[in-house]
């Protein structure tokens, strides 16, 4: 019965969790959000988000010093409309045409936080940075590039 003894703390982390998520009246949508100001038609910085329950999840491809191509991972608790989580960035992974690679953690930036004002809009603080507004991005309905527009 040793196996029963780690239950009571997942159980009080379960409860814990709803409690939380009782705080906040939405979801952020799942999907690819962009800084609002940085929308230009022009490759840029972006943002994968996913929140299930009060667990947050990002992808962040956005820039090296040197204009390299990067991305970064933070994963958070959403506590009520706000998530601070660590970004993560990682080194030696698979490219394309590559043998299978296994990416290792190579550091963090720095904390990003995050507040949603509703489902598809909110702002985030990236490290050594003022806050800026994010919104959900939706494709528009044709091919053409310039039919690109956020979430009405």
């Amino acid at each position: 019965m040793a196996w029963l003894a780690p239950v009571p703390v997942a159980v009080s982390l379960l409860m814990a969790s709803g409690a939380q998520a009782a705080e906040r009246s939405f979801t952020p949508q799942a999907g690819t959000w962009v800084v609002t100001s940085e929308v230009n038609g022009k490759p840029g910085r972006g943002l994968a988000i996913d929140v299930q329950e009060d667990t947050f999840f990002m992808q962040v491809y956005n820039y090296q010093a040197n204009g390299e191509a990067t991305f970064h991972t933070a994963l958070g608790v959403m506590q009520g409309n706000t998530v601070t989580a660590p970004l993560t960035y990682y080194a030696g992974g698979r490219y394309f045409g590559s043998e299978a690679r296994t990416a290792d953690e190579a550091g963090q930036a720095g904390n990003v936080t995050i507040t949603f004002e509703n489902g598809l809009k909110g702002t985030v603080q990236f490290p050594g940075e003022a806050p800026v507004v994010i919104e959900r991005f939706v494709a528009g309905d044709s091919a053409d590039a310039s039919s690109l527009r956020m979430q009405p």
